[in-house]
């Protein structure tokens, strides 16, 4: 079944650094700390979730996808649409990605297992 733990929900939380001096403020940097609730898998589950464990799970991997496009269409440099308005995490997150006032740097980290059991979800997240 499903984790009864787990909240089912992404977190972001940014700090914004600003520039007081002077009679106005200016935004110079900002950091988003953001922790992804992991893929769900219904077929892992089985059948004994509610509806509403079902439906928690795939809005989260609806997130997921949306945040995957949005790195996949900026890594491809193609100039093309960038689907930020997917996702609400990815919206929060726009300026973090195409800013043209902040250089933005962006570092990743996964969690991951050397375990044979959770071989599927570390190459998952990987990807």
């Amino acid at each position: 079944g499903a984790n009864e733990q787990s909240s089912r929900s992404h977190a972001i939380f940014q700090l914004t650094l600003k520039d007081c001096t002077g009679n106005s403020s200016k935004e110079i940097g900002r950091f988003s700390f953001i922790d992804l609730a992991g893929s769900e898998r219904g077929s892992e589950r089985g059948d004994a979730i509610s509806q509403q464990v079902r439906l928690e799970g795939a809005e989260i991997n609806k997130s997921l996808l949306a945040l995957k496009e949005c790195i996949r269409k900026i890594d491809q440099d193609s100039g093309a649409h960038l689907p930020f308005r997917q996702s609400k995490h990815t919206q929060v997150l726009k300026d973090s990605f195409i800013s043209t006032t902040l250089k933005c740097r962006t570092c990743m980290i996964a969690c991951i297992s050397p375990d044979q059991a959770s071989f599927e979800h570390s190459l998952n997240t990987l990807r």
